[in-house]
């Protein structure tokens, strides 16, 4: 077949006049041609960047003489694209099988990081009315939060913020959760400045941050969580780039403690340290510790959602259930954001002392 004799010899095959021109490409005694056959063919192969054959093109006429040199020139030119397509065909699937590959490594990853976070029932110990959202930008996230209830009656809650997002973030909130882990739960440390600063050097330690090697960080907002005489609640705090929000019910007025201006890790000074600030609330007062996510979401005019309106949108709403709370917040982004893609992770966690 000149098919055959096109793919092997990688070479053209051009025949004006089959009943003739057969004798050039094949070695057969006799070669019986009937006029329902093509009179005039034209073979080309189609040869990857590589040199690797991957087929043959034709075209064929029933009459003798169709073809010239433009058409042998132009059916090359189409050849190649061919090939070309072909190729990135073969690529197209190569690159889907990887991209998948990868795909249900970070979604396992996932149920990884999610196991994590506290679940409800956890968080039930010790806090009765809360609640939680939690958005990550990709399939696992930088921003994560950690709580513990301790024996001596204190509830740490922290919000974390981790340099980054997807993988690298949710890399950095694993080192993170473990810090927490050893700090808090082993070494029983209950000062949240003093945590935050074992943070801070241990996170340089393991990164090799003076060696310049690395330069990520964290932002966190961390509070301890103490019952006070009769109903007070003693929330100390201690923040690095992140505040705490909190809500008196006498006053209604949303007031924030701001944390210090460095974050854990990174490029921070290491002779500064944390500190601790103090807020007396009543039981039924509500506190607010989040990321960055939510304010800085953008809309499709590039506006963002912003701390006021975030703000303005608890004070309101202070009130209500937790779980109102939550849907109202959630209401309030998808209402802003549209059809604008999510920026950054989103995290709030809201909860009723």
């Amino acid at each position: 077949k000149f098919s055959v004799w096109c793919f092997k010899n990688q070479k053209p095959l051009v025949i004006n006049d089959l009943a003739v021109g057969y004798k050039d490409y094949l070695k057969v005694d006799s070669f019986p041609v009937t006029p329902d056959m093509p009179q005039a063919l034209i073979y080309l192969p189609l040869v990857s960047e590589g040199g690797k054959p991957n087929g043959v093109v034709t075209v064929q006429s029933f009459k003798k003489n169709a073809y010239k040199e433009q058409d042998i020139t132009l059916l090359k030119t189409l050849a190649s694209y061919i090939s070309i397509a072909l190729e990135n065909t073969k690529a197209y699937q190569v690159i889907k099988e990887k991209n998948k590959s990868i795909t249900d490594s970070i979604r396992y990853a996932k149920t990884i990081q999610q196991a994590m976070l506290p679940s409800p029932s956890e968080m039930q110990t010790g806090l009765t009315d809360f609640f939680t959202i939690y958005k990550p930008k990709d399939i696992v996230s930088g921003d994560f939060y950690w709580y513990r209830y301790s024996p001596d009656q204190a509830k740490f809650v922290v919000a974390l913020d981790c340099t980054g997002h997807g993988v690298p973030g949710a890399f950095m909130s694993m080192i993170a959760n473990s810090l927490l882990n050893e700090i808090i739960n082993a070494e029983k440390e209950s000062n949240p400045a003093t945590i935050l600063d074992k943070m801070n050097r241990r996170l340089r330690e393991i990164l090799k941050q003076d060696d310049k090697i690395n330069d990520d960080g964290m932002d966190v907002c961390l509070c301890k969580i103490t019952e006070a005489q009769g109903k007070n609640v003693k929330v100390t705090f201690s923040g690095a780039k992140r505040p705490l929000y909190y809500i008196g019910a006498g006053s209604g007025e949303v007031k924030a403690l701001k944390g210090d201006q460095r974050s854990v890790g990174g490029t921070s000074l290491k002779e500064r340290t944390f500190t601790d600030q103090e807020v007396d609330l009543r039981q039924g007062d509500m506190i607010y510790l989040t990321s960055d996510g939510l304010v800085d979401q953008s809309a499709p005019n590039k506006e963002k959602f912003g701390t006021v309106r975030f703000m303005q949108i608890i004070k309101e709403n202070a009130k209500k259930t937790t779980q109102e709370q939550r849907e109202i917040l959630l209401d309030a982004l998808q209402n802003h954001q549209q059809t604008a893609e999510q920026r950054d992770d989103i995290m709030v966690i809201g909860i009723r002392v």
